[in-house]
């Protein structure tokens, strides 16, 4: 008796060929070929303009493979990127190892990308796992709208750590959390945003444990008040060491954007440029097409995330406005507001809290599983 391919096998292969036709798209779409002051040689060698050459975890990690290999390896890495249909980046813009480099760390990053997207909407919805794949595979490829102009090469483990970042607050994983943080600020100085969010966890978490331990006890004491039934010690204790713990971070966060931003001092520009007056006040005049499809996918997006907003994971829509609304700030200031790949922190949120309304359109069942688990225990008291 013959038996199908394995699903998770043939899911994982899919999930490894979008990242791969993504990849060649960042490769079309990167700002390392199209601007000199932003190439990835300027960043490599820490020549790019700022606040460009502060992102520099991606930098790091080729320079240490360059340092680390030998010329073998240079050359099987020649052979295997100009034979996967990146032939004509390195043959009209001319080879490098680093190019080679970039482009197998940006199809790593993507697949993560997806992988952890499928495991957050397992940690928050009761989905299928076929459904649950599909959604990863569809967070992948939803990627290419955000492309308004230029994709930079700290763009796609932005969208890795901030998945990440976000899984292991679902996970309460402090460690993970930790780790994913540091990194996340050598990339990029906007990961500080998600210390909020890890503090807003611990304390709904502490919220669903009470709300869980009245529930309990009231089945044995109707009469029970559910001020005697809270623990607000431990709530209190866990909002502490939560809070403690992301000021640590906080510290270690200054520290490393401090040492970058005296690295890179003399280079030309500044840590932030300011586009509010010259640009994103008059922007459907300076970018009129851009601004027009931004302002498609915003509204598309808010439709899909207003709709039963209130049904919504409250832990979702708690970050979404600890995170986006500081992002959306910035970005009016010191950014172009109309290019989306600045808000790729929120990416991940925008996703999950939309996709129970597609779930919804599709015919699937997609709820939370904090709202599984009332229904349950409305049921089995016991539960």
């Amino acid at each position: 008796m013959t038996t199908g391919p394995n699903p998770r096998s043939v899911w994982l292969l899919a999930y490894a060929w979008a990242a791969y036709l993504l990849t060649r798209m960042f490769a079309d779409f990167s700002s390392w070929t199209a601007y000199p002051t932003m190439s990835l040689q300027a960043m490599l060698n820490g020549t790019a303009v700022r606040p460009f050459v502060g992102r520099a975890l991606v930098p790091i990690v080729i320079r240490w493979l360059d340092a680390h290999t030998g010329e073998f390896f240079h050359y099987q890495v020649m052979l295997a990127a100009s034979s996967k249909g990146f032939a004509t980046e390195f043959y009209v813009h001319g080879y490098t190892f680093e190019k080679a480099m970039l482009l197998a760390l940006t199809w790593g990053f993507y697949l993560g990308f997806a992988l952890l997207m499928r495991a957050l909407v397992r940690r928050v919805y009761q989905v299928s796992e076929t459904a649950a794949w599909a959604a990863g595979a569809a967070a992948l490829m939803m990627i290419p709208a955000l492309f308004t102009y230029y994709s930079h090469i700290y763009d796609p483990p932005t969208l890795f750590f901030s998945a990440a970042l976000l899984l292991a607050c679902e996970a309460a994983n402090a460690w993970a959390f930790g780790v994913v943080f540091l990194l996340a600020s050598v990339n990029r100085e906007t990961s500080v945003l998600y210390l909020p969010v890890w503090v807003g966890y611990a304390w709904l978490r502490g919220e669903n444990h009470a709300q869980k331990n009245f529930e309990d006890r009231q089945v044995n004491n109707p009469t029970l008040r559910p001020k005697t039934a809270e623990g607000w010690g431990t709530r209190i204790t866990r909002l502490a060491w939560a809070a403690g713990y992301a000021a640590l971070l906080g510290v270690a966060w200054a520290g490393i954007r401090y040492a970058i931003n005296l690295r890179y001092q003399h280079n030309h520009g500044g840590v932030l440029d300011f586009h509010l007056l010259d640009h994103n006040v008059r922007v459907f005049s300076v970018a009129p097409l851009a601004a027009a499809w931004s302002l498609f996918i915003v509204l598309v997006v808010g439709v899909f995330c207003a709709q039963g907003w209130s049904s919504k994971p409250r832990q979702l829509r708690w970050s979404l406005a600890l995170v986006g609304v500081p992002l959306l700030v910035g970005s009016l200031l010191y950014g172009y507001v109309e290019e989306l790949r600045v808000y790729f922190e929120i990416y991940p949120l925008l996703f999950l809290l939309a996709m129970p309304s597609v779930c919804q359109g599709l015919g699937v069942k997609a709820i939370s599983l904090r709202e599984a688990a009332h229904q349950a225990r409305a049921v089995h008291p016991s539960i």
